[in-house]
């Protein structure tokens, strides 16, 4: 039987049972003959839009208030991880995601095909001019979440020389108004139903 919307916005051809043979029903999500994965559970977020650096440090550090902390509902359902950062620097740096969860920390997401674990990095020497630019550095990686603990996930920089790298801003003097760009850097964590 056909289902029509009368011109009153009400529906006909559906009987007091529910929809025709041949539509999905939401007893069939329920009962598990149609597959519910892919449905956003939950979406967290955190947005940085101030200016950070860090100055001749050779090793990982934490970006202060940049992390976001999620805790899934299920042990089987996936952690969709969106990290986007505004970078410049005055040399040579590298960015890396790192998990917390169940006091267990591990990196995530990140590649060892190069000399360091990174999911990216940049060179922007100032004898090239490279300082004067902002530049996009982004990841999307689709996590296990394992178990129903919560879940922090954050961003850790290197430089990889005594030099200074910037978040948010250009690496060249904001004292002028030329080259002096700014923006924001984020990361969002969605909850993926198995």
């Amino acid at each position: 039987m056909p289902i029509t919307l009368n011109g009153s916005g009400t529906v006909s051809g559906i009987s007091a049972g529910g929809l025709p043979d041949g539509c999905i029903q939401s007893a069939d999500i329920a009962s598990g003959v149609i597959p519910a994965g892919g449905k956003i559970l939950q979406v967290k977020q955190t947005v940085l839009n101030t200016a950070v650096s860090i100055s001749g440090v050779t090793s990982y550090a934490d970006i202060s208030g940049f992390s976001v902390s999620i805790t899934p509902s299920s042990a089987s359902n996936k952690l969709l991880v969106m990290v986007q950062i505004n970078a410049s620097s005055e040399g040579e740096y590298i960015f890396k995601l790192v998990r917390t969860a169940g006091g267990s920390t591990s990196d995530v997401g990140n590649s060892t095909a190069g000399n360091y674990t990174s999911f990216t990095g940049g060179f922007q020497n100032t004898a090239r001019s490279g300082y004067y630019d902002l530049l996009d550095k982004n990841l999307n990686f689709l996590d296990n979440a394992q178990d129903t603990n919560a879940h922090t996930y954050k961003v850790q920089w290197s430089n990889i020389t005594s030099i200074a790298t910037y978040l948010n801003r250009t690496a060249y003097s904001t004292t002028t108004t030329n080259y002096a760009y700014s923006g924001a850097s984020s990361i969002t964590v969605m909850e993926v139903a198995a």
